[in-house]
């Protein structure tokens, strides 16, 4: 391609900065060229058998292309064909590579009917930035996001921080309860959600069957206490532990 000729054979070895300059333009330029054809015949084949197959190819040819301006740190220009042609992707990776929330929550209210807030809440958890969306619920109320909201009751791992911002306690305690008793892979994980949803609960403004959860939690607490002891436990032995104690217990 074209703009592929335009770094690697003259970007890449002007050492003029203002021949540098007109060669990015002239690389933009291009790019946007090509975009604006694909995008073109994107929307000449909607709503046919073809658009999903084409779609996947047309999204990886636009990141592909603007991403060369994003590793060269031609920010503004990535920013402007991000924005032009919706690649999503090229501008969470510009505002978080130049530290640039403003600028997020500026495309966040801008490209809200686009779904880009949504695609930002999971492009934090592919890449395990998921502290990001704990800062923003600190940042937020409820009525100022409600799809960060949606989005965390949609993931039970990270509600409960939610729920503790917002001072509901009562159903931190219970999410974090919920977790911990699906916990199968990680002892350690199970006996710390247990702990934080036994404060959560002691922390709740509603008294009412308090003790009766309180207990339940020691009692599993209890429990994770025996199964340490075990020589060689294994993690995915939990359930099959739990079980066949009960069993024991009943049979006593």
């Amino acid at each position: 391609p074209k703009q592929s000729l335009t770094y690697n054979y003259a970007i890449k070895y002007a050492s003029d900065i203002n021949l540098t300059g007109t060669l990015y333009d002239q690389m933009v330029c291009l790019i946007d060229i090509i975009l604006d054809g694909l995008k073109s015949h994107m929307e000449s084949i909607k709503g046919t058998e073809k658009e999903e197959l084409l779609l996947k190819q047309y999204e990886r040819d636009r990141f592909q292309l603007i991403n060369q301006l994003v590793m060269n740190k031609q920010w503004n220009s990535a920013a402007l064909l991000g924005e032009k042609y919706l690649d999503f992707k090229i501008l969470v990776i510009i505002c978080e590579s130049t530290d640039n929330q403003q600028r997020l929550d500026e495309y966040m209210d801008r490209f809200n009917n686009e779904g880009f807030s949504k695609f930002v809440y999971e492009w934090y958890m592919q890449e395990n930035k998921q502290a990001k969306l704990v800062n923003r619920c600190r940042k937020f109320n409820k009525t100022s996001n409600r799809t960060l909201y949606t989005f965390l009751s949609e993931h039970p791992f990270l509600s409960w921080m939610k729920d503790v911002f917002n001072q509901n306690f009562d159903g931190a305690a219970e999410t974090l309860n919920d977790l911990a008793l699906h916990e199968t892979e990680s002892v350690r994980r199970k006996k710390t959600m247990l702990s934080l949803s036994k404060l959560a609960k002691l922390a709740a403004s509603d008294e009412r069957n308090q003790d009766k959860f309180v207990d339940s939690v020691n009692r599993d607490l209890e429990l994770i206490e025996f199964q340490e002891e075990v020589p060689d436990y294994e993690p995915h032995q939990m359930n099959a532990t739990k079980i066949n104690l009960s069993m024991e217990l009943i049979e006593i």
